[in-house]
Formats: C-alpha cells, structure tokens, sequence
C-alpha cells in the first residue's frame, strides 16, 4: 500500500484534516507520480486528476454498498482542486 493510499484510507473513516488533505500533495503514481494539485494546473493533468477521483469515489461507493454503509464524502477534495464543475 502506497502512503496516499493510505491517506485514503484514513480519510475514509475520518473528517478531513491536515494528515488527510496532505493527500493532495503526495505524488500518485497513476498521475506520473505527480501531486493531485501539480495535476490540476494544467489540462492534460485535469482530466488525469479527474479521473482519479472518479476512480477513487466509485471504489468507495462499491466498498460502502458492499459493507451496508454512507459512502465517504470527497466533495472536499474537489473543492481544494478547484474542480467541482466537473463532477458528475
């Protein structure tokens, strides 16, 4: 498990606080190793960082159907980016 997956994890069962939006500025591998808020500058890296965090709310929305409960609320991540004009 990588440091941000684990930040996720914790932000799971968590509010967010500073360790959890420290996630945002931890390199990603599946954004080429980049930070979610360097991805966010420019297009190519928004639509990578979207598509991260689509990814990473459908997983959560299987885990917390699969296990009976709310799934965790990311609204807060797309706020620090800057980019809830594109959630769905």
């Amino acid at each position: 498990m990588t440091h941000a997956q684990g930040l996720w994890r914790v932000a799971c069962k968590h509010d967010p606080g500073e360790l959890v939006s420290s996630l945002l500025d931890e390199p990603i591998p599946v954004l080429d190793n980049k930070t979610p808020r360097q991805c966010a500058r420019s297009k190519k890296g928004r639509d990578k960082v979207i598509e991260w965090l689509k990814h990473l709310e459908n997983h959560e929305l299987r885990r917390a159907a699969g296990q009976g409960q709310a799934p965790y609320n990311s609204s807060w991540m797309w706020e620090e980016l800057k980019l809830t004009r594109y959630r769905d």
